[in-house]
């Protein structure tokens, strides 16, 4: 019998400090993630060699506090294990990192002649900056397998249902509740980019099931660009100036806990909120492999070949 493979797309992260600077680097190249007009493009690869090496030096510190790598690459593959171990015998997992760790090539290495693949996003809401550099990744190395996409699942009931059983295991129904996801120019929304329609739809399925007061938020941002507002920092800022003093942060773009989650929310927006006047500063983890998560990623996996099932799976499709 042929064993679906599915594999399971994340960006990855540096596994030590001396690889923060190359794990940068292939971000920042990346043409869906820094959009350089036409007739500079081949600038694109000196200006990643040149901000990567200046923002591993300013990050060094936060990874060194994490024990001196992302722990995003080892939550992974915990989810893989968790996946293959919910799916059984008929599944074949992988974890395919797009820009450091175990990448497209190596999990292609590992296929059988024609074996399907199923692409499985731990991006829960669809961006071409995400979804669509994984995705093309790695179709670039499938040809002759039978593909299944699975670009995202913003408001799956099940997917939904595993984030409120996280909020609710707070006990906390009146905390104001912060969405934080992570930032994006707005010009790629004007473009066309799906991704804050997406949050949104997630945000808006998450709060129907709770009673908290709540806002969106949006961290990370880099460069001089225009992104989506309001950032995490002004609404923290905002939200203590309203006299809120009790605060619930939810990662929710994000399922494994990273420098994003666990230094700029754990750490940098926990002090900016105390400074606000925010005493009470709870955050919520990632999902990484909480059994009800990995148990919706499962259900999602194999109901993938039926279009139907998810819109934007996108069906089974020659690669």
């Amino acid at each position: 019998m042929v064993r679906t493979a599915v594999w399971l797309l994340n960006m990855g992260g540096p596994d030590s400090v001396e690889t923060i600077q190359p794990f940068l680097q292939n971000l920042l190249a990346d043409g869906k993630i820094i959009q350089f007009p036409w007739y500079l493009r081949w600038a694109q690869p000196i200006f990643a060699w040149i901000i990567s090496r200046k923002r591993a030096r300013e990050v060094r510190e936060s990874y060194a506090s994490m024990g001196g790598a992302s722990p995003q690459l080892e939550l992974v593959r915990e989810q893989t294990r968790a996946l293959q171990a919910e799916l059984g015998q008929s599944y074949d997992c992988h974890p395919v990192f797009r820009y450091w760790g175990e990448s497209a090539k190596d999990a292609a290495a590992k296929l059988q002649p024609g074996q399907p693949v199923v692409l499985l996003s731990l991006y829960p809401q669809d961006s071409d900056t995400t979804v669509g550099s994984s995705v093309e990744d790695a179709r670039s190395v499938l040809a002759g397998h039978p593909v299944t996409v699975i670009r995202s699942y913003p408001d799956d009931p099940r997917y939904i249902a595993s984030l409120v059983a996280q909020i609710r295991a707070l006990e906390d129904t009146t905390s104001t509740i912060l969405f934080s996801a992570h930032g994006l120019p707005k010009a790629y929304i004007e473009q066309g980019d799906p991704y804050l329609s997406e949050i949104e739809r997630t945000v808006a399925a998450i709060t129907a099931e709770l009673p908290n007061p709540h806002t969106l938020s949006f961290q990370s941002r880099v460069g001089v660009q225009e992104w989506l507002a309001p950032s995490s920092i002004e609404a923290i800022q905002t939200l203590g100036e309203q006299g809120i003093t009790s605060l619930i942060v939810v990662p929710v773009a994000f399922t494994s806990d990273h420098i994003e989650t666990l230094v700029e929310i754990g750490e940098e927006l926990k002090e900016l909120a105390e400074e606000s006047g925010i005493h009470t500063f709870k955050r919520v983890e990632a999902p990484n492999s909480r059994p009800d998560f990995i148990a919706a990623l499962a259900e999602i996996v194999r109901g993938s070949t039926d279009s139907s099932t998810d819109p934007r799976s996108g069906g089974a499709e020659p690669a």
